[in-house]
């Protein structure tokens, strides 16, 4: 195997309940980049490792914000004829098949910012989200933030223009502005090929000791309350938290579908500017 932490297969099995439908990327250094992949089962985890070298480049591992109607095709792993498949399917048939979109609100701080205010910041989102019991789930992005996602099941796609996700793209702005949020990124807000890091995975940050790496890892209410990035390390995950089974932690799963609908769209409506 290419990883002792892939390899579990209870954490295989909440990766790829995560990835479903899902574009798979690998991204890092030496150039080792593969986008457009699948995963299916575990076996599909471990050839997308080998194939792509994950032992020797420790690429981190991301999934579409988009959820799409149909899987991706099977493209070669020749790395020399991927990206002439992958790029013309990108160009002219991706944006065709996106079906859901999730509503990806992702806040990051700098060097100089301090965890406390991004905290801060995070949790007077929350406060309203939890108010009007929308459904949300948590997760630190394992490097320097943390990422609100409301899953796109929940809110129906209007258009799709030049790339572009709507009224997505539109509600997280309206949100920062109404909010006042310094830290909430509007980088590539929108955009239908977007990636986010899969819930779960390594996010190597240079370190080669798998233990030692963060995790990006779905956070409960007291997590973050006592949030310290140190107890985000693999070694200290495993040895704190039952993971097995574990899923996104998605709030409000007790509800009704269409009560998390109709909760969602009362969120929405404070912060509509029509």
């Amino acid at each position: 195997m290419e990883s002792d932490y892939y390899s579990k297969v209870y954490i295989g099995h909440l990766i790829r309940e995560c990835v479903e439908k899902r574009e798979v990327a690998l991204l890092g250094k030496n150039n080792a980049n593969m986008r457009a992949l699948k995963i299916k089962c575990l076996f599909d985890i471990d050839r997308i490792l080998k194939v792509s070298g994950w032992k020797r480049n420790k690429q981190n591992l991301y999934r579409s914000v988009a959820t799409l109607k149909e899987d991706i095709p099977f493209f070669t792993f020749n790395a020399r004829k991927r990206s002439s498949e992958t790029s013309v399917w990108f160009k002219n048939e991706y944006h065709k098949l996106i079906k859901k979109y999730d509503i990806f609100l992702d806040f990051d701080k700098s060097k100089e910012d301090s965890w406390e205010d991004l905290i801060k910041e995070v949790k007077s989102l929350k406060e309203y989200l939890d108010e009007y019991k929308v459904p949300y789930y948590l997760l630190f992005s394992g490097n320097k933030g943390f990422q609100i996602i409301i899953p796109g099941e929940y809110i129906k796609i209007e258009k799709i223009e030049l790339g572009n996700i709507f009224p997505h793209k539109t509600i997280v702005e309206n949100i920062k502005q109404m909010l006042n949020l310094k830290f909430l990124d509007l980088a590539n807000n929108g955009v239908g090929s977007r990636l986010m890091k899969i819930p779960y995975s390594l996010i190597s940050n240079g370190i080669e000791d798998e233990q030692e790496m963060n995790m990006a890892l779905p956070l409960t209410d007291v997590q973050l309350q006592y949030f310290r990035v140190e107890n985000m390390k693999v070694k200290n995950i495993l040895s704190s938290t039952k993971l097995v089974r574990r899923g996104t932690l998605e709030r409000f799963q007790d509800l009704s579908l269409e009560e998390r609908k109709n909760n969602l769209q009362m969120f929405l409506n404070i912060f509509s500017f029509k």
